[in-house]
Order: structure tokens, then sequence, then C-alpha cells
């Protein structure tokens, strides 16, 4: 079993080489994915994140240059934003524990858990949803001192 955290304690106490540090079975999804089915997989999700990411610099363009008029709003445009944040977040999250392989989820737990690659995605979901509920929260507060 390799266990992730204890390696890089090990690499922090202890001069060692990448490999030992981060061995190569920590992104082997081999034995779980079929040859082209996690990169079919990921090539859509990075599209979709992307789309997200796109969408919120739509929001935040048409905000300045105040088009269409619903999001000249400043509230409006928090929200926009914030809903594209959250889109992101949650489908990159159900697509790492999930959607990846939905068929075998025993599986596809520890595969994540092991998983450089996975975890990084599921870092990435956890900010992508901090940012969309804090321009929620934006929003809610613009609204508050409005009236």
């Amino acid at each position: 079993k390799i266990d992730i955290f204890s390696s890089l304690a090990r690499a922090r106490d202890t001069p060692a080489t990448m490999a030992e540090v981060c061995p190569l079975e920590l992104f082997d999804g081999s034995g779980l994915f079929s040859p082209g089915e996690y990169e079919g997989s990921a090539e859509f999700v990075h599209h979709f994140i992307g789309c997200c990411l796109l969408a919120d610099l739509v929001v935040w363009a048409c905000h300045i240059v105040r088009y269409p008029r619903a999001l000249a709003s400043l509230r409006n445009a928090y929200v926009g934003s914030g809903v594209a944040s959250l889109t992101g977040s949650l489908y990159l999250a159900v697509w790492v524990v999930l959607l990846l392989k939905a068929d075998r989820p025993d599986e596809l737990a520890r595969y994540t858990r092991r998983s450089l690659v996975q975890l990084q995605h599921l870092a990435i979901s956890m900010s992508l949803g901090a940012c969309g509920v804090l321009d929620l929260l934006h929003a809610c507060a613009i609204h508050r001192e409005s009236g």
C-alpha cells in the first residue's frame, strides 16, 4: 500500500530522489482504466472546466462594458461568477469521486486516494468552490447593503 503523506514526510526529513517520494504507482491507473479511457474522460472535464472559467470571464467582461443590462449590476455579476465557479467545482468533484468510473466505485475510491493527479483535481475543485461561495456571499452582502 502506498501512503502519499508518509512518503512526503519522509522526503521532508531525509534527502530522497523523486522516484522514492513519488513512485510511479501514484500516477498509474492502468488496472482500472482501459487504454484511452481516462484520457478521453479527462479531456471532456478539462473542456467543461474551461467553459466554466470562460463563462466567468464573460460575466465580468459584460459587467465592465455594461452589456447586457442585467450584468451591469455588480450584484448580478457576482452571482453569475459564483454560479459559473460552483458549477465547475461541483462537476469536477463529482467526476473525480463518481463519474470517472461509476461502475467500480470502491476501486475508484482507492485510486483517487493514492493518485496525486486526482488529489490535485480535488484541490482545484475545492478552490474553485470556495471562490464561487465567496462570490455568492459578496452578492448577498451587496444586496443587503442596497436595501
